[in-house]
């Protein structure tokens, strides 16, 4: 099998230049007192420093990624986010020592550096920054993220692709798993490195990385502009009873049904019947009102059935528990202690509603009250989807909803499927979607009518939309095109195409989960518009706070 070695950016940075007689080493800016207005970054990292607060701070810039950026200073550093240079102005260079003027600010566990509003180059070459070598992944805290550190023969067990949002290869480090992700800011260049990284690996084969600590609700490692990873064959062919690979087969295992040690489970689980080269044979003991319902919780190779009693057969709030172990095995032979996990399942039967039923539930006054919103079981066919897979819209005749985070669900969506799924109803923004889904199947069901679609020629028409169509698909003919709101700086972000139609106002809201290519091709096809020009839209109805156009692919728009 082929090998590669991907440099993706330099990291190690030039000396400085030498003079007589010839400089220390690590001799600069970076090794004065703090300068005059400076704050240091550990003060900002640990909290000594309060969120939204103006601060300035000096450091060598080690890895970039879209409009953000890490710097260090000696041993501390921080991630710097949302910089946009104005035309001419100094763009961070990997390898210089810079002064970033900005406000603190906390996000999803990390103290960053945000609202910049100056970025100076004070020296070309900056302080050569030795990676820490990561042996210990439990170990890294919030206050370690920016630093750049390294790894060496990680063993590498599985990688997911996207060209648009995160991309992801996961390892174990000395028994425990950790994460090197990229995300839509990392770039072409380095997504695609990525991609090949993640074809040409095998199971347990090494991997290498140095690049900095990533933080998003807990330690990653950031594959961006000036990180370096690399594969490599494992000279060591797999043995079952290596106590490190019998670790990592049980972090996967653990990993995967850690909702059942204290959650509720509703329906049947596919369990997973391949960990690490093992095989893993199920068995359920200790469960609860057997006598009473022997089949509620079972396993049969690898499903997991669940067969609620009703409220009525179990009252009182009463819930039946069981547990669930596995067992390693290879060739026929065990390895390792059992695993074990809690499974529980609740007195009550999630609720099959149609979408218009819960359409109009999401948008009554005691929907908050509603006592199936967090189990709704819906079907519809699926009408769009999001090239990363992050959303998508299901449509029953003329009612949709919109259904989220589908790259995490293990399931093969097509437009045109009938499906069902079974999650949380909520409102986002004045619009249905179901989200936390816990089951997507695909079923054959005569009563769920094929999609109608909404087809409006008129401003009146467009002005009479209301909450029932939200999401569902539409066609408008003879809008006319005013205007782009397209931020250069970052392209690849929401933004909005406006259109009127008899004179009232029609928004079109393009998403940045449709994915790069997408966005690019509505970008040209704007630039070819001037105002006045007539245009088609085939899409659905959007809604972020009031009524829009929602393109989801790339012919969304022709020319009249």
């Amino acid at each position: 099998m082929k090998k590669s070695l991907l440099l993706l950016a330099a990291l190690v940075i030039a000396p400085l230049a030498s003079c007589e007689p010839p400089a220390p080493p690590h001799t600069g800016p970076w090794d004065d007192p703090l300068a005059d207005g400076e704050t240091a970054i550990h003060d900002i990292k640990v909290g000594t420093v309060a969120a939204d607060q103006e601060v300035m701070v000096r450091g060598t810039v080690t890895a970039k990624a879209g409009n953000a950026f890490y710097i260090q200073r000696g041993s501390e550093a921080v991630y710097v986010y949302g910089y946009q240079p104005a035309e001419d102005a100094y763009v961070p260079t990997i390898g210089h020592y810079v002064e970033v003027k900005g406000t603190t600010d906390a996000y999803n566990g990390l103290i960053q550096i945000s609202d910049v509003t100056e970025v100076a180059s004070i020296q070309a070459e900056g302080q050569e920054i030795t990676p820490v070598a990561v042996t210990n992944v439990a170990s890294l805290t919030a206050a370690d993220a920016g630093e750049l550190v390294t790894f060496t023969n990680a063993t590498f067990y599985e990688g997911s692709v996207s060209t648009t949002a995160a991309s992801n290869v996961y390892v174990t480090i000395g028994g425990t798993r950790a994460t090197v992700r990229t995300d839509r800011y990392s770039g072409e260049t380095v997504n695609g490195a990525f991609a090949e990284i993640i074809n040409e690996a095998s199971y347990l084969d090494y991997v290498n990385f140095t690049g900095p600590l990533g933080w998003y609700n807990g330690a990653q490692f950031a594959l961006v502009e000036g990180a370096t990873i690399s594969v490599s064959a494992n000279p060591t062919p797999f043995d079952p009873s290596d106590a490190s690979a019998q670790a990592s087969a049980k972090l996967e295992l653990d990993a995967e049904y850690e909702s059942l040690k204290a959650g509720v489970v509703t329906d049947s689980i596919e369990l997973i019947d391949f960990s690490f080269g093992y095989n893993v044979t199920y068995r359920v003991e200790n469960v609860t009102h057997a006598d009473e319902f022997p089949n509620a919780i079972s396993v049969s190779g690898t499903t997991l059935t669940i067969e609620s009693p009703t409220p009525d057969e179990l009252p009182g709030g009463q819930f039946i528990t069981a547990k669930l172990h596995g067992q390693l095995s290879y060739d026929g032979e065990n390895y390792g202690e059992e695993l074990s996990w809690n499974v529980r399942i609740d007195s009550f039967n999630p609720n099959l509603v149609t979408i218009e039923e819960a359409v109009t539930a999401a948008q009554s006054d005691d929907f908050n009250s509603a006592e199936w919103k967090d189990n709704t079981i819906l079907r519809g066919y699926v009408t769009e989807l999001y090239t990363d897979l992050d959303g998508g819209l299901i449509q029953d005749g003329e009612h949709a909803v919109m259904i989220y985070k589908l790259a995490s669900l293990n399931f093969t969506f097509e437009v045109g499927q009938l499906i069902e799924i079974m999650g949380s109803l909520s409102l986002y923004n004045g619009a249905p979607q179901v989200g936390y889904i816990s089951k997507v199947v695909e079923v054959e069901d005569a009563t769920i009518e094929q999609p109608v679609a909404l087809n409006v020629t008129t401003g009146d028409e467009y002005k009479a939309l209301d909450v029932y169509d939200i999401h569902r698909t539409i066609t408008v003919t003879g809008l006319t095109y005013v205007s782009t709101e397209w931020d250069e700086s970052d392209p690849y972000y929401h933004y909005n195409i406006n259109f009127t139609l008899d004179g009232e106002a029609v928004t079109v809201r393009v998403n940045y989960h449709v994915g790069n290519a997408i966005m690019d091709a509505y970008k040209a096809f704007t630039d070819s518009l001037t105002a006045g020009d007539s245009v088609n839209f085939t899409g659905s109805v959007g809604y972020y706070s009031g009524f829009q156009l929602s393109p989801w692919t790339a012919d969304a728009f022709v020319k009249a």
